[in-house]
């Protein structure tokens, strides 16, 4: 509640008054009005409330039957206006607007529903937008039946009873003080310099009004809304623009301790809007810039969420430190769940949740590529990359590039049976190049290493017979107990039969895979060591399980 503490009001005009018989009062009023040094105080803060220099209302034509107002002009100046927020998270402004009823008293009687003149009880009074001043008077209406279902809105504009017609509104020297108690620290914020217009502002179907409206956050952060509105016809029409721009955001770290459990260390934030309202339907776009947004110190609140804000931030920054955030948002005002607040808190809370449950799905979204970039997938037994995997990695590192707040582990995985038995096969082929490498040793003429070792067909063949030779199995042997020469593939068959792969050497593999995606990632110098980690391997993921062991997993920090 608030009491007024100061004001004048006067008005200068005439006012004719009829009651002809058989018929509803006539009255109308032509004139001016206004009221000067107005002020009121918070009754609970006892603090001001509203209080303005001056309100002119120019050109006044109101009229009973039939129902209009017309003025040349309205002009509000030099206002203030103070916005609190409880303790108890109540807004002095609802509490104005809806004030709380006083407790009925034990043994009083019940009201009696209202009944308009020639109506009947069932029906209620209800308080349309309209009119002047955005409401119209209380009108009777049949109570809906149970369970009805609201009518659909008009395909077309229709205007209230009342014909309402202002010209011209302006505001100037505005000032909007907020301070929010409920939040821990308290919370302030100033809007100054509140200017606007809105002109041509009518009832008559078709009709738009031109809004125009500018201030600054704490006088430094410029506010510009312009567009056209028209809320008098049914369904009301809307199609604005408004754009803020250089909003510093470490004041706003009482709210993201207790919801994120961060402080806000620095940022500022640039947010563009568009809303199109017609027919009942909402499309409206958001476009948010958040530049060298920062988490500082961590709070403990129990409201904060348990979601990985950090990290969600560090995949949305790009290089520069920028965050580019499109949230349009479309629907029916018909619709009583639809709420556009909600819904971007909502849109907002899915990035958090994709950012902890699949966090390269999103990177790879904001990066432009649909594969996924949390795994790297190998041939059984192999730690090389082919030109596939190659480019994959390529991707991985421009995207870690290009968001340098994460850091990557890499952790190597193995498929106990299928990388077992790819491992026999490369054990066969490296002990094959090794009798080729011990000749060329001799001649002084061997490669780096057994690897490189090159064998054409015919080589191998002759290879193959020199390490089955050498192999501690038994084999067939000649009548003078030479090693028996068998086919390739039997020789091959034995060979594989009889090589052992450890446990060691699985984990090894798994090492060197990790260690060849990270070498490859590190090669070109983009991307930092210090923030590229081999991790020790633990349990894979139901999803590496189904896909396959013989890989390495990525995770982003």
């Amino acid at each position: 509640a608030t009491d007024l503490t100061g004001g004048n009001a006067s008005a200068k005009g005439k006012l004719a008054l009829s009651l002809p018989a058989d018929k509803p009062l006539q009255a109308s009023f032509s004139g001016q009005a206004q009221v000067d040094d107005l002020a009121t105080v918070d009754r609970v803060s006892l603090e001001k409330f509203v209080n303005w220099k001056s309100l002119q209302l120019g050109g006044i034509k109101a009229q009973a039957d039939p129902p209009s107002l017309t003025m040349a002009s309205v002009a509000l100046s030099g206002f203030y206006a103070r916005i609190i927020v409880s303790p108890q998270g109540k807004l002095n402004l609802f509490q104005v607007l809806h004030p709380t009823p006083p407790a009925a008293q034990p043994g009083a009687p019940r009201p009696v529903p209202p009944v308009q003149p020639g109506g009947a009880p069932g029906v209620m009074a209800r308080v349309q937008p309209g009119g002047p001043g955005g409401r119209e008077p209380r009108q009777a209406y049949p109570a809906p039946a149970p369970g009805a279902t609201p009518a659909p809105a008009a395909a077309m504009e229709t205007a209230p009873k009342e014909l309402v017609e202002i010209p011209a509104i302006t505001l100037s020297g505005g000032t909007i003080d907020y301070t929010d108690h409920f939040i821990k620290p308290n919370y302030s914020a100033k809007l100054t310099e509140v200017v606007g217009s809105l002109t041509g502002l009518s009832s008559r179907p078709g009709t738009r009004a031109d809004l125009k409206l500018s201030a600054h956050l704490e006088h430094q952060a410029p506010i510009e809304v312009t567009g056209q509105i028209n809320p008098l016809v049914k369904p009301p029409y809307a199609d604005i623009k408004g754009k803020v721009t250089d909003v510093e955001l470490s004041p706003l770290s009482p709210y993201s301790g207790r919801y994120a459990g961060y402080l806000i260390d620095k940022g500022k934030l640039n947010m563009e809007v568009s809303y199109h309202v017609e027919n009942n339907h909402l499309d409206a776009k958001n476009h948010l810039f958040l530049d060298q947004f920062t988490f500082g110190s961590k709070v403990d609140s129990p409201e904060a969420t348990k979601l990985p804000v950090r990290l969600a931030v560090a995949l949305l920054k790009d290089r520069e430190g920028r965050i580019n955030l499109n949230i349009p948002v479309s629907g029916s005002l018909n619709d009583p769940k639809f709420k556009i607040g909600p819904i971007i808190l909502k849109i907002i809370l899915n990035i958090l949740v994709k950012a902890a449950t699949a966090p390269f799905a999103l990177l790879g979204h904001l990066f432009g590529h649909g594969e996924s970039l949390s795994y790297l997938t190998f041939p059984p037994g192999s730690a090389a990359l082919d030109p596939a995997a190659l480019k994959k990695v390529e991707h991985l590192e421009t995207a870690l590039y290009d968001h340098p707040g994460l850091k990557l582990d890499i952790t190597g995985r193995f498929d106990p049976a299928a990388d077992r038995e790819g491992l026999k096969r490369v054990f066969v082929e490296r002990e094959v190049k090794a009798q080729r490498f011990k000749e060329l040793l001799k001649k002084g003429q061997a490669p780096a290493s057994v690897d490189a070792v090159q064998l054409s067909k015919e080589e191998y063949s002759k290879y193959l017979f020199e390490a089955y030779k050498h192999a501690k199995f038994p084999k067939a042997r000649t009548v003078i107990g030479l090693v028996k020469k068998l086919p390739d593939d039997e020789m091959d068959r034995l060979l594989l039969l009889h090589t052992t792969v450890t446990e060691d050497d699985l984990r090894k593999l798994a090492l060197a895979r990790a260690q060849a995606v990270k070498d490859a990632l590190l090669k070109s110098g983009k991307v930092p060591a210090e923030r590229v980690f081999l991790a020790a391997q633990g349990a894979a993921s139901e999803e590496a399980k189904k896909a396959g062991l013989s890989r390495v997993d990525f995770t982003l920090k």
